[in-house]
């Protein structure tokens, strides 16, 4: 067996890429230090850069650190972007909030983010092994995203990529979870200059699934209504192991949201009881006037809710999910002329 400097794993002595990221696994931090931190193993990657587990030294304090992809193109553009994350992650305080302590550019121009170093699994891989979950956890995961939102709301931030990949489970001591929202790497400040704006006219990003028809169509007019949305599309996934529209193509999927109606949740869950249903639906609604207006107003609808003893539906009785569905989709950019 070889060391992988790639992923920190053990790999056959034969094997010269890494099965976890496709590169060499003579090349990577792994093993080697960053600033303060000695880099240990890959924790998961997403679109601009690669989250691994470390320690800072001198302590032995096991953290998370996010390395920005050297490879990506515009980059300049993806440097200030991992900057933003880091200065509107670190200026916000939530349990339901990943917290971040670091941001800085090493000397060979690797910039990094140091992250609290979360315990449990993501509610993507949740969703993965359990399909649906019962209505009164479903719900009180929700209502601890929207908890976290409130906060990132509150600070003028728009998280622009609601979906269960960017949502992780904490595991508590004694037991138990806690939900915490991760990535605001695509995030935009409601009080930055207009002057300079980091997205294109033009640019809709966001994952297609999860994305509310203003993302669509009218990108730099959105607000934090799309959070919402994306957060109740969460839900409807959560409680029927299904997504509320169906297609085989992103233009199909993003046709659906923007213009059609989803496939409606009692259909997909009979023993829902309507109440939860009725608030599903209104927070999912085409127009952002019609859904709940803030993340306190969700939250509220949600508490009114009396679910404990119901129990998750049967994931023989749901709907199977198409091949697209059961992947975990990407984040897009979308640029119209």
């Amino acid at each position: 067996m070889a060391y992988c400097r790639a992923c920190g794993a053990e790999h056959p002595a034969d094997v010269s890429s890494c099965p976890a990221l496709g590169t060499s696994t003579r090349d990577g931090p792994c093993g080697a230090s960053i600033g303060r931190y000695e880099i240990d193993r890959l924790l998961g990657g997403g679109g601009m850069g690669t989250v691994y587990r470390a320690r800072r030294q001198p302590g032995g304090e096991a953290v998370a650190i996010k390395l920005l992809k050297p490879e990506l193109p515009d980059r300049d553009d993806a440097l200030e972007r991992f900057v933003r994350e880091a200065n509107a992650a670190s200026a916000m305080r939530s349990p339901h909030l990943v917290q971040t302590w670091e941001c800085s550019i090493a000397p060979d121009g690797t910039a990094y983010l140091v992250m609290e170093l979360l315990e449990g699994r993501g509610l993507q891989a949740a969703l993965e092994a359990e399909r649906v979950l019962s209505p009164a956890r479903a719900v009180a995961l929700t209502r601890e995203v929207l908890e976290g939102l409130r906060v990132a709301h509150a600070h003028g931030v728009v998280h622009r990529d609601m979906k269960p990949g960017n949502v992780f489970l904490r595991r508590m001591e004694g037991g138990g979870e806690q939900a915490v929202v991760l990535d605001f790497g695509t995030s935009k400040l409601l009080f930055e200059q207009r002057s300079s704006p980091l997205t294109p006219a033009g640019t809709t990003l966001g994952t297609p699934y999860y994305m509310s028809p203003e993302q669509v169509f009218t990108p730099a007019q959105i607000d934090h209504r799309v959070d919402l949305y994306g957060t109740a599309v969460m839900l409807y996934q959560m409680l029927s192991g299904a997504l509320p529209f169906e297609g085989t193509t992103i233009p199909e999927v993003l046709m659906k949201a923007c213009s059609g109606a989803p496939v409606p949740l009692r259909s997909r869950v009979p023993s829902l009881p309507e109440a939860l249903v009725e608030v599903v639906m209104k927070a999912m609604a085409r127009s952002a006037d019609d859904r709940y207006q803030s993340a306190e107003d969700f939250i509220d609808a949600l508490a009114a809710l009396h679910l404990e003893g119901l129990p998750a539906s049967d994931p023989r009785t749901v709907r199977p999910r198409s091949e697209a569905e059961s992947e975990e989709p990407a984040t897009v950019r979308i640029e119209r002329p």
